[in-house]
């Protein structure tokens, strides 16, 4: 029964372990990859003998050094301090957990002061002022890490901030798309706008996280003001979005969003015919299908992804400044990428799937 127990407490401890590794290749790799029975015979190989080292290797060589003279002199003093060294760590631990919130909240105060010179907040309904704090925290984060990256000189304007409640309020008041959670108006020559739910309060005590949200939507203002305020019709608006994606889902704490829409996108493997029209798709088309709304925004994510991990991390937004410079997007594209905007699609899903 013991041999038994051993063997199955063995089983269960790869398989929780192949499955922690799965999820990185997930993460990391595309579908051609984490869907291969060559690399998933791999990982449950390698993760068993992880295990298997652990369990019976590992336990004799710590069993062997714990022999000699000075290990147990060393054990002796732990064990004595054992209890004092516990509370330390404790308090150690849990004043670590604190430090980054007090630091974030005195970071936060100075950001807000940058954002209220920026925005021009327009609440709809009753919203608490610790909400629209937080959004114009966020928004400016976002605003002056991108601007500082990618525009040289930023236009000195103010942005229409309208806020609502949630994005059911978003929604109706609004009338944009049911699957929206935020939206940018650019128009050339203008101030852009933006119409966004606000974030929740946070504090030391709740450190809520972000939604996407807040950088998605300033990724096409900063886009605009590549393009030098001209019309945003004149890059796709795949390509537009797919910027606005990767800039608001690379982040580490998008780790898991990223994660569920790669696991998603592995059901569609087998429909390259209707992923390769997904660039085409017209999201503003009410008949169009909340599948392939998400298909294209999660698509068009990974399509920069790729774009990045090839050619490197700025070439996307050459191309845009180059259209802000009078050229037409197919020849921007070909400029900096040496390649056809659609060929270049095409290599992504295949690269990709």
């Amino acid at each position: 029964m013991s041999k038994l127990g051993k063997i199955s407490g063995f089983i269960i401890r790869s398989l929780i372990g192949a499955i922690f590794i799965y999820i990185l290749l997930v993460a990391v790799f595309p579908p051609r990859i984490f869907l291969s029975t060559y690399y998933v015979v791999l990982v449950l190989f390698f993760t068993g003998l992880f295990v298997l080292a652990s369990d019976f290797v590992l336990p004799r060589l710590i069993n062997n050094i714990s022999k000699f003279k000075y290990i147990k002199l060393i054990k002796q003093w732990s064990n004595r301090k054992q209890f004092i060294v516990f509370i330390v760590s404790m308090a150690i631990i849990v004043s670590l957990a604190f430090i980054k919130p007090v630091l974030d909240s005195f970071n936060d105060k100075k950001i807000l002061l940058e954002a209220e010179e920026q925005f021009l907040p327009i609440p709809y309904g009753v919203i608490s002022q610790a909400k629209i704090d937080r959004t114009l925290v966020e928004l400016q984060k976002a605003l002056s890490e991108l601007r500082n990256e990618y525009i040289e000189n930023p236009p000195d304007y103010i942005i229409k901030l309208h806020l609502f409640l949630d994005t059911n309020e978003l929604i109706k008041k609004t009338g944009i798309s049911e699957w929206s959670a935020g939206g940018a108006s650019a128009l050339p020559g203008r101030p852009p706008e933006l119409a966004i739910p606000v974030e929740q309060e946070s504090s030391i005590w709740n450190n809520t996280l972000a939604t996407s949200t807040p950088a998605h939507e300033i990724t096409h203002v900063v886009t605009f003001e590549a393009l030098q305020l001209k019309d945003m019709k004149l890059v796709p608006r795949f390509y537009l979005e797919g910027m606005a994606e990767y800039e608001s889902m690379k982040d580490f704490r998008r780790f898991f969003d990223r994660i569920w829409n790669r696991i998603n996108l592995i059901f569609y493997k087998n429909q390259l015919v209707k992923l390769k029209e997904i660039p085409n798709l017209n999201i503003k088309d009410k008949r169009v299908k909340n599948e392939d709304i998400f298909l294209f925004y999660s698509l068009s994510d990974e399509f920069i992804k790729y774009l990045v991990h090839h050619y490197g991390e700025d070439k996307h937004w050459y191309v845009v400044k180059i259209v802000g410079q009078e050229m037409n997007f197919d020849d921007s594209f070909m400029m900096v990428y040496n390649k056809e905007y659609s060929v270049a699609f095409s290599e992504f899903l295949e690269y990709f799937y």
